[in-house]
């Protein structure tokens, strides 16, 4: 699943190959001033809202994308096999949410939670 990495004042949502086909998109950069809050969830499935426009989703598998609904849009990057994951929340980005799951993800996370 996509990696999550520190870039000096920003951070990446490094995708792979078949996760960029998938979600129809390349890499997305954060700046840090544009985090607000940073969550851990412990099942990341339920953190998903709205519907794909565009992505891929196939339940109990994998959701890559954009995710949207009545005044959000998130870009999701899961898998069903990695429950544990992180919602990032951002002010002033093209995605109100970026939700991910994965352990290197968690991790990155960790570190980031105290900047916020």
């Amino acid at each position: 699943m996509a990696t999550l990495l520190q870039e000096g004042e920003s951070y990446r949502v490094h995708l792979g190959s078949w996760e960029r086909l998938g979600a129809l998109r390349g890499d997305l950069v954060i700046p840090r001033s544009s985090v607000v809050d940073i969550r851990m969830v412990p099942d990341v499935v339920a953190e998903i809202r709205g519907i794909r426009a565009p992505g891929y989703g196939l339940p109990g598998h994998a959701a890559v994308g954009t995710w949207r609904g009545r005044g959000f849009k998130d870009f999701v990057a899961v898998s069903w096999r990695q429950r544990r994951g992180v919602v990032i929340t951002l002010s002033g980005q093209e995605f109100d949410r970026v939700v991910l799951s994965s352990g290197p993800v968690v991790e990155v996370a960790q570190r980031m939670a105290p900047a916020v």
